[in-house]
């Protein structure tokens, strides 16, 4: 009995550190990298409404986005697909976003461009000291080009890529 007592505690203590380490990920902006969809522009402004692929890593609601020279565009505020609101996209989807913010597209962003996952230096802290091992290949990619796009305006964003 106290065997089967130590057993069921140790598979215990393991669920609860899984479900805090997930808890702990879902407060934090995570890697990801998108592509603006030809064709699928639906709003232009206020807020601005396109399809985009996910070409790696994750995104979700409340995600602030910036180009591929590190300008911030906005926050994603909806994500759908199929007429039904989703929590996340992961890599490989298709699916269409709300941004918020001021931005336009024709003016600040086009059809076909990539756009990431807007990662403050903090949240990439966590992810390279907790969460390295746990994140799939394709969002450590994204988080190296974030972390490389990053440093060039901030230089202390350099010291995490030789952690990856």
């Amino acid at each position: 009995i106290i065997y089967r007592l130590i057993e069921e505690y140790i598979e215990w203590l393991e669920k609860e550190k899984t479900a805090e380490l997930q808890r702990e990920f879902e407060g934090i902006v995570p890697p990801g990298k998108i592509r603006i969809l030809p064709g699928y522009i639906f709003r232009r402004c206020d807020p601005a409404i396109v399809g985009i692929e996910v070409l790696g890593g994750t995104i979700r609601s409340g995600t602030p986005l910036m180009r591929s020279d590190g300008r911030y565009i906005g926050e994603i505020q909806q994500i759908q697909h199929m007429g039904k609101s989703l929590k996340e996209a992961k890599a490989g989807d298709e699916v269409a976003i709300s941004i918020k913010g001021n931005i336009m597209v024709g003016r600040h962003i086009r059809e076909n461009d990539i756009l990431y996952t807007d990662i403050p230096l903090d949240h990439v802290k966590i992810l390279v000291t907790k969460f390295k091992k746990i994140l799939p290949p394709d969002a450590l990619n994204v988080l190296k080009e974030i972390i490389k796009i990053k440093s060039s305006k901030e230089p202390e964003y350099a010291a995490f890529l030789p952690q990856l």
